[in-house]
């Protein structure tokens, strides 16, 4: 009889966390280097020491890895702000996100990642949010993971 721990834990071995790692830090670096356009799903698990496949098992395509490694950068801790006033805080909190993107690689990639949007459906669905199927059900696309 199998149990419940080992029924919730499902098939196979688990992750390896510092798999994960590899692959978001090897991103990041792939995306500084060539930018969006010349991010290879190749590249990085090169880059990362995995193959390929270890990739695909956690991300569907291109743009779900790069819009996870965004994500984790983005949870990444940012200085709280305590000016004596709200508009004094929300004037440190703009400026201190601005001064975050330009330091960081995201301001190199979003623009490639933007015009890519504009030309396929389910780049915009993962950058913007826009959900590509028509008003009219369709179904055609499907997403693979939520956010």
């Amino acid at each position: 009889m199998v149990s419940e721990a080992n029924d919730a834990r499902g098939r196979g071995r688990p992750r390896d966390p510092k798999v994960d790692e590899a692959i978001l830090g090897a991103t990041v670096a792939v995306l500084r280097e060539r930018g969006w356009s010349g991010t290879t799903i190749e590249e990085v698990a090169a880059r990362a020491g995995v193959g390929k496949t270890s990739i695909y098992r956690r991300y569907p395509s291109k743009v779900t890895l790069v819009a996870d490694a965004a994500t984790r950068d983005r949870e990444s801790v940012f200085p709280s702000f305590d000016t004596g006033s709200a508009a004094g805080d929300l004037m440190a909190f703009v400026l201190g996100s601005l001064r975050r993107l330009l330091g960081s690689v995201w301001q190199d990639v979003l623009p490639g990642v933007l015009a890519e949007a504009a030309e396929d459906p389910d780049v915009r669905w993962v950058a913007t949010g826009a959900d590509p199927r028509p008003a009219t059900g369709g179904g055609r696309f499907l997403r693979s993971r939520s956010w």
